[in-house]
C-alpha cells in the first residue's frame, strides 16, 4: 500500500473539500470535510493540491479512532421461540 498522510482541514466550514476514489486511499476512497477530525488518506495528486492550496495541512497527530455504536436495547425482551410436538 501506498504511504498514508494524516491530515486535516485548516478551516471549520463543514463544506466537503475532497471526495475521491483512488487505490492509494484506504479502502480505496476518501471523503473530507472541512472539520476538526484528522484524516488518513492516500498520497495523492488531489491531497497535494489541498496541502499546496492550504486547504489542508499535514496532522501532528494520528485520529483517534472512531467510537463503536452502542446496540440499542430491546424494548422488550423477545419471546423464546415454540417448540412442536
Amino acid at each position: 500500500m501506498a504511504d498514508l498522510l494524516h491530515v486535516q482541514p485548516t478551516a471549520r466550514t463543514g463544506q466537503v473539500l475532497l471526495w475521491e476514489r483512488h487505490a492509494a486511499h484506504p479502502d480505496g476512497e476518501c471523503w473530507i470535510v472541512a472539520d476538526d477530525r484528522v484524516y488518513v488518506v492516500g498520497h495523492t495528486t488531489a491531497i497535494t493540491g489541498l496541502l499546496t492550496s492550504g486547504a489542508l495541512a499535514v496532522a501532528a497527530a494520528a485520529p483517534e479512532p472512531e467510537p463503536e455504536a452502542a446496540p440499542e436495547p430491546d424494548a422488550e425482551p423477545k419471546p423464546a421461540p415454540k417448540r412442536g410436538k
